[in-house]
């Protein structure tokens, strides 16, 4: 029997591009566990990633005589899924088509009454799914509705097949180049604001599982570095510098990066941290106001964020803060005390607008002001970017709360490039005045970079390019400055080169020397 695993595009083609290219770990690891315990074959079909078409799938499904299909869903994909399977089970009456991931969790009754869907699961997949393809190779009825589980150690389920995932077709920058490992699932946190699959029993993989699936990428691939992809890295310091000590001890010469909760850090975790090659972490702020934070139900205490925060600058770990501006009950006082804590510890974020995902409290509260109509209205929109306002949650007028934020983005932002580059704006005048100025990375950073400089009359006319190895990103503007292929760029060492990236600053120092080792390069990271 055959299965095909598939994701899924966003409603909007412009949402689609703006998405990380990110492989679908999630399906990896069923089709590995499937794999493991029938003699079933699967293939995954990453839609957005290939451009996938309708009739490229359904031209697989037949080639293939695929039994089974399953799509890991989410909000933003509700359109595609509806025609998709409509469309499939039209062509492919006897199909089977199931559907799991964030949105089958949160919202299972909207996929079911489509009729074109036969199985929904709400949670994790690895187990479910592989009872669904044992249940139709005996001749089992399977339920419409099934609730997954994780296994009581998740030390049993099998590492995803990378190569049959593709890795080498997702290793670009900016930020998804580290190698994906995921070290446990769930989160026992209880944000207001946060949706979670896993739900919030925390499961973590043994330390010595995880650093042998670690070694193996190393050697496979030839890696450099690799990504900590949980929704929450080790929820207690314990496990933490248990895995750090082990990472140390196998000698493996790789750098990481990871996403934690600031609090749970201490200083003797962060300076093991920095030890076994951590070189940077993002870590949810959300807000520099404590009462924001506890309406959100964060449970963090400001006072000991900045304490965790000093210390990782000091030991050049470098910071990836996530912020949400617009909860309910945000003022401009509260804006305000938010721009303030990120200037004073001397970080900055892109911001992200409070967005009410199903199964959330903020679902909830949406669902009681009025301010979504139906779930299906819902689904059917355009765009869910976070990085813009759908739902003002505030008692401020659109406007007014959108040049706020709009205002505290920019003064927090250009207070960290200046924090960064005082000398060299100094020098650029100076030394530099008539060689290119190229930005190496097109993304938040890069472009704050740009529109400093450029309201320079005198450093105007030196920015010459953006470099970038995002597909995405390549071919495109900013302004009148080109996004150019990296691979494509003649580096001079008579120009300067800014690098505009928190996560892999190092790497990209690298690479810009291995085309030119006396190219003249400087960090803002």
């Amino acid at each position: 029997m055959n299965i095909l695993l598939m994701t899924c595009r966003a409603n909007s083609e412009a949402e689609d591009r703006e998405l990380p290219g990110q492989m679908p770990l999630g399906l990896g690891y069923i089709a590995a566990c499937v794999e493991r315990h029938t003699p079933h074959s699967v293939t995954i079909l990453d839609i957005p990633h290939v451009d996938a078409s309708l009739e490229l799938i359904a031209e697989r499904i037949e080639k293939q005589q695929v039994r089974i299909v399953g799509f890991t869903t989410y909000v933003s994909s509700y359109l595609f899924l509806a025609h998709t399977t409509r469309e499939l089970k039209k062509r492919f009456p006897h199909l089977l088509i199931v559907a799991g991931g964030p949105l089958a969790s949160t919202l299972p009754e909207i996929l079911l009454e489509w009729g074109s869907v036969d199985v929904v699961v709400q949670g994790p997949g690895e187990l479910a799914f592989l009872q669904i393809v044992q249940n139709l190779e005996h001749n089992i009825p399977n339920p419409s509705l099934v609730t997954g589980s994780l296994p009581v150690t998740i030390d049993d389920l099998p590492a995803p097949n990378w190569q049959s995932l593709g890795w080498s077709t997702y290793r670009y920058l900016p930020p998804w180049h580290g190698f994906p490992i995921v070290t446990s699932r769930g989160c026992p946190y209880k944000c207001n604001y946060c949706t979670k699959v896993t739900g919030n029993i925390y499961h973590r993989r043994s330390v010595p599982q995880i650093i042998e699936e670690i070694k193996r990428a190393v050697v496979a691939f030839d890696l450099k570095s690799f990504m900590v992809q949980d929704e929450l890295l080790f929820a207690s310091v314990k496990h933490l510098k248990k895995f750090c000590d082990a990472l140390i001890q196998s000698g493996l010469e790789v750098t990481w990066s990871a996403a934690s909760r600031i609090d749970l850090l201490d200083t003797a975790s962060i300076e093991l941290l920095k030890k076994s090659g951590c070189r940077a972490i993002g870590v949810g702020i959300e807000s520099g106001s404590q009462q924001m934070l506890d309406r959100m139900n964060k449970n963090l205490s400001l006072e000991k964020s900045a304490k965790n925060l000093r210390h990782l600058r000091q030991l050049d770990i470098k910071i990836m803060p996530y912020v949400i501006v617009g909860y309910p009950g945000e003022t401009l006082e509260t804006l305000q005390e938010t721009e303030a804590f990120l200037i004073d510890n001397n970080i900055y974020s892109a911001m992200t607008y409070a967005f009410p995902f199903p199964g959330t409290v903020l679902w909830n509260i949406a669902i009681e002001r009025n301010m979504i109509s139906s779930p299906v209205e819902y689904l059917s929109r355009q765009r869910f970017s976070v990085s813009s306002m759908h739902y003002n949650f505030t008692n401020l007028a659109d406007a007014q709360f959108l040049d706020a934020v709009e205002g505290m983005k920019k003064r927090v932002l250009r207070n960290y490039i200046h924090s960064m580059i005082t000398k060299e704006l100094d020098w650029l005048h100076t030394e530099w005045q008539s060689f290119g100025i190229h930005i190496f990375g097109a993304g938040y950073l890069g472009k704050g970079l740009h529109d400093l400089l450029r309201e320079d009359p005198r450093l105007k006319p030196r920015v010459k390019s953006f470099l970038d190895e995002d597909p995405h990103r390549i071919g495109g503007m900013h302004g009148d400055v080109p996004v150019v292929a990296l691979n494509q760029a003649m580096i001079s060492d008579q120009d300067v080169y800014f690098i505009a990236n928190n996560y892999y600053a190092d790497l990209m120092r690298s690479k810009l020397h291995d085309k030119n080792p006396h190219a003249h390069v400087v960090s803002l990271g």
